[in-house]
């Protein structure tokens, strides 16, 4: 099995003893695997909502954000048009469709 893991966590598993094998992802798997462990993130917030797995998800949004070479301003100015378009997520309001 393989997985996305942070920069550090190869260095820290040699670090106590443990044995470890990775390798460097090649840009072309690079996306396909930031999407697997934004859905790993994004499962882990939903089984236990802290500012610890919000951060984790955060890292990985930030990432895939780097990997597509999208900037800061450019992201903020997209989520403004939606947010001006389709509104926030601040009033809680759940749809039934039927």
């Amino acid at each position: 099995m393989e997985k996305l893991v942070r920069d550090l966590i190869p260095i820290k598993m040699q670090e106590a003893g443990l044995p470890v094998r990775f390798r460097i992802a090649h840009s072309e798997e690079r996306l396909q695997l930031l999407a697997a462990k934004l859905v790993e993130e994004a499962n882990e917030f939903r089984l236990k909502p802290s500012i610890e797995e919000l951060a984790d998800t955060l890292e990985v949004l930030r990432a895939v954000q780097r990997e597509l070479g999208i900037a800061d301003n450019e992201l903020e100015a997209s989520r403004d048009e939606k947010a001006i378009a389709r509104g926030r997520f601040d009033a809680g309001l759940v749809l039934t469709l039927e």
